[in-house]
């Protein structure tokens, strides 16, 4: 089941953006956009309170396939 919900670490994608010689700006803004973020879920009832995401960016992310 844990495949299920694969992530990419944000460590290890910052590592590779360095190592692909990415400006600095970019990899901080990457980095920024997904550190600490919070999440709700849309039910059929209502959306579910905030919650805090956990390190990573997601499988499924809209931005993933871009990086």
């Amino acid at each position: 089941m844990a495949r299920a919900f694969d992530s990419v670490s944000l460590v290890p994608l910052e590592n590779v953006l360095q190592r692909i010689k990415c400006p600095e700006q970019f990899i901080t803004f990457i980095i920024n956009l997904f550190n600490k973020r919070s999440l709700s879920i849309i039910t059929h009832y209502s959306p579910t309170s905030p919650f805090e995401a956990g390190d990573g960016i997601d499988q499924g992310e809209v931005m993933f396939p871009l990086l």
